[in-house]
């Protein structure tokens, strides 16, 4: 007698499968996916989903090196402004700082943008506490498809804990703009602090960071 032997799959679960996936797992990051101790803060951001197909990188800076490290020598922050929104971030500090730490985009510094500059006195313990952000979504007809359905970034907003804060682009260019759809105000959680943004861009020419996002992770206070 010859037996045989019929492998079968255990029957499907009839339970719902939850999607735990995030930005991490699911986008096309520059220079490399964020580490696994940097909270993204994703309810203030775009929806994965806009993300899972097609070529849609999102670049981002930590500017407060690991756990902070940098947060401690931060002197200054300049965003570049031009026609179609910010479209470069650097960060100045009052000692070397690999390059990676020091910039968030690739836009050319050109004499047809501003230079919107925010000093900050790191040394002295001043830290970026919270940021909010302006994004408006265009009626259908008056924008592109994707800028329907996917929002155009209008401005960020820093704000400090020694009650300063500074709007990229500042308040002449934001009197041009128009009014935001949304607006979030990201908070990192106690004991984490703002030490990253990341961002994505069309590669359609003029438009600047379309969309922007914060970075926190748990950093030992170790103010002057």
């Amino acid at each position: 007698m010859v037996s045989l032997a019929v492998w079968t799959s255990a029957p499907p679960s009839t339970e719902t499968t939850v999607d735990t996936r995030n930005l991490k797992d699911s986008a096309v990051w520059y220079p490399e996916i964020p580490g696994p101790a940097l909270c993204l803060h994703e309810e203030s951001f775009l929806p994965r989903s806009f993300f899972t197909s097609g070529f849609k990188p999102l670049f981002w800076c930590c500017f407060g090196g690991p756990a902070g490290r940098y947060l401690a020598h931060l002197t200054r922050i300049q965003a570049l402004w031009y026609a179609g929104g910010i479209c470069r971030v650097d960060f100045f500090f009052d000692t070397e700082v690999p390059s990676e730490h020091r910039v968030l985009g690739r836009y050319k510094h050109g004499k047809v943008c501003s230079h919107l500059n925010f000093t900050i006195d790191g040394p002295g313990g001043e830290r970026i506490e919270s940021i909010e952000i302006g994004h408006r979504y265009p009626d259908p007809g008056d924008s592109v498809p994707w800028a329907v359905k996917e929002g155009i970034l209008l401005w960020c907003e820093l704000r400090t804990n020694r009650g300063r804060s500074c709007r990229f682009p500042d308040a002449d260019e934001t009197d041009k703009t128009p009014t935001p759809s949304v607006q979030k105000l990201i908070t990192p959680a106690p004991g984490s602090m703002i030490t990253g943004l990341y961002a994505t861009q069309r590669p359609d020419y003029g438009y600047g960071f379309t969309a922007m996002g914060v970075i926190s992770e748990k950093v030992e206070k170790n103010d002057p």
